[in-house]
């Protein structure tokens, strides 16, 4: 009996270590995997730590992100092109989205880029073809040419549709998107398909871009009145109109007509200024 007893024996360390094997060897593979977990979460479930900076800058207090974070951290983790993913633009989308969830026609969200536009515009100064465009019914739309400048020269007008801009169709841009399109270098061409109001035929429009100084007003005297037409309210308003009201206190002008028609708007503060020449301190 004594042999069976020492090869039954000598069989236990051996089975001894694989039951040890198989319950050490999950517990590796689960720890492997954690690991490999933890190390990933730090490289896309916290994005406000690895890619973003100022997250907490200027937070309203009570403010729960929660829910921007969660859906942040999905589309780092699972979107298909994540690699290309441009982290500035999903920022200013989501700003935006901020501004228009107010549903006010008059609040708007410019990025730097367009901000500092915006305001070359308002200072009187730009390059492309000298309009003012809008959104109507849906459909980009000429607000104004303004005078003297190369979409004056071509014909465009209020109420022109821009259908398309060097082909694009004009249904598929954002206004922003479209005044970026159509603005562009002094000495450079832009394509416009035109619907002109009361035409059912399309026209094609080549209009050469220029450096475009904003006219602010236009003076003429006409049968003992003043006639003051008022392009834009941009920055440098007050200071033409006091140069232009000298010049009728010194005429025999009875009275003055001011033409806002085609006005587009610009600076309120300037038109305040404006109106304080006319209303009771």
């Amino acid at each position: 009996m004594g042999a069976p007893d020492a090869a039954l024996l000598s069989k236990q360390p051996s089975n001894m270590k694989k039951n040890i094997l198989k319950i050490l060897l999950p517990v590796l593979l689960l720890a492997v995997f954690l690991t490999g977990f933890a190390l990933g979460r730090d490289s896309w479930q916290l994005p406000s730590e690895k890619n973003l900076q100022n997250t907490e800058l200027s937070k309203p207090p009570g403010a729960d992100f929660s829910l921007f974070w969660d859906v942040w951290n999905l589309i780092e983790a699972k979107f298909v092109n994540r690699d290309e993913l441009n982290r500035q633009k999903m920022i200013y989308g989501a700003i935006s989205g901020l501004v228009n969830s107010l549903s006010d026609p008059y609040s708007v969200f410019l990025t730097p880029d367009e901000s500092a536009n915006f305001k070359d515009e308002l200072e009187g100064h730009f390059e492309g073809i000298g309009v003012e465009i809008g959104v109507q019914a849906g459909v980009l739309t000429v607000i104004a040419p303004l005078e003297g400048t190369p979409a004056k020269q071509a014909g465009l007008q209020a109420g022109d549709q821009i259908l398309e801009v060097d082909g694009q169709a004009t249904n598929d841009l954002s206004l922003d998107e479209a005044v970026a399109k159509i603005k562009g270098p002094k000495g450079t061409e832009v394509n416009l398909t035109i619907l002109k109001k009361d035409q059912t035929e399309t026209r094609q429009v080549k209009i050469v871009r220029d450096v475009i100084d904003v006219p602010v007003l236009k003076l003429e005297m006409n049968n003992n009145y003043a006639y003051v037409r008022l392009y834009d309210f941009t920055a440098n308003i007050n200071s033409e109109f006091k140069k232009v009201a000298s010049q009728i206190l010194q005429s025999d002008a009875g009275g003055i007509i001011l033409d806002l028609r085609d006005n587009p708007g610009g600076y309120l503060e300037r038109a305040v200024d404006l109106a304080g020449w006319f209303l009771p301190s």
